[in-house]
């Protein structure tokens, strides 16, 4: 008996943003802020208008020109509404500024300087008295190129993406990619996780292009920001901010008693946890332990003495798994085989 166990686009080329998309006088609602239960958040801006720098595709103003943007209430409680916060191209909430709303109609009037030619995109939310956030509305506008007192215009904020996926579990490393998608004035990327200090910096692989770095995520569990800016070849013009959220899961463990055939417990066997070589030794109880694992799919062996008792594949993938391994008698059927 054989061992048991139990965006935006410019020139060309595109970014990624998650919004509530304005388009061409239509707005899409996309998810609302999470809020406590019981507790509704207020609804988002009817619409986002504006006569300097309308939304039709037609480039209209200049770098640093500046153009007011008409805000209307929500058509749902309005009286809710006590400013609207905005911010133009990051989408980043820790970045906008706010603007009252008006007394007589809850709406509001938002003036923006552009800092690029192309397209721009102006994210606004409404904020009620108690600070909870709606859904963003984004308003999509171009504005004219090679044109306006703050030419040359500053990047995009940068796409972040995730190659191997934004979950990782505590302690291990997370590959994250920032991306200045064919700004050939982007030549370097600075960035931070939990904070906006942005104290590290990455170069481009080329002008334009995007850089990966693997990052150690530490032992702090949940949802966690990361916040990254483009940055130009001399280092003096810098994008808005971008924000990217990534899961950092608990880590793993794996407990369990090794038996014999009659459910007596066997002590000095030698289990082996592979990748990674983690080994553990029965107890006189007969128990052993792992902690802090990473998830994943392991092969694990035990040996009892010269014998190896237990070889099975395991996927760990959740807190507190128990496994129990049962020692087959001596001469009932072939031994596992314990590979090294």
């Amino acid at each position: 008996m054989a061992g048991v166990c139990v965006p935006v686009s410019r020139r060309g080329w595109t970014a990624t943003v998650a919004a509530v998309m304005l388009v061409a006088g239509v707005i899409t609602p996309g998810p609302a802020t999470a809020a406590p239960s019981g507790i509704t958040p207020p609804s988002p801006p009817s619409s986002v208008s504006s006569d300097d720098y309308p939304n039709d595709g037609t480039p209209s103003g200049g770098v640093d020109v500046t153009g007011t943007f008409e805000v209307t209430a929500p058509a749902v409680r309005p009286g809710k509404v006590k400013e609207y916060a905005y911010s133009l191209d990051s989408g980043v909430l820790i970045a906008a500024e706010t603007v009252p709303a008006r007394t007589s109609d809850r709406g509001a009037t938002i003036s923006v300087s552009p800092k690029h030619d192309g397209i721009n995109v102006l994210w606004v939310w409404s904020r009620d008295r108690a600070g909870r956030i709606s859904a963003p509305v984004t308003y999509r506008f171009t504005v004219r190129a090679d044109s306006g007192p703050g030419y040359p215009a500053v990047p995009l904020p940068p796409a972040i993406t995730f190659p191997n996926g934004s979950e990782v579990s505590a302690g291990g490393q997370l590959t994250v990619t920032f991306d200045a998608e064919g700004d050939t004035d982007v030549t370097s990327f600075r960035y931070s996780i939990d904070g906006t200090g942005l104290g590290s910096t990455v170069p481009a692989i080329s002008a334009g292009g995007s850089a990966t770095v693997v990052l150690d995520v530490g032992n702090v569990s949940g949802s966690r920001p990361i916040y990254a800016v483009a940055v130009d070849d001399n280092g003096s013009r810098v994008s808005g901010l971008s924000q990217g959220e990534f899961t950092v899961l608990p880590a793993t463990s794996l407990a369990g008693t090794v038996w014999d055939a009659y459910f007596l417990p066997q002590a000095g066997a030698v289990i082996t946890l592979r990748p990674g070589d983690h080994q553990a030794t029965s107890g006189a109880d007969g128990g052993y332990a792992f902690t802090d694992l990473t998830r994943g799919a392991y092969t694990v062996t035990a040996t009892l003495g010269d014998r190896c008792v237990a070889s099975f594949a395991l996927e760990i993938d959740s807190q507190g798994q128990t496994v129990d391994i049962f020692v087959p008698p001596v001469g009932e059927g072939s031994d596992p085989i314990c590979s090294d």
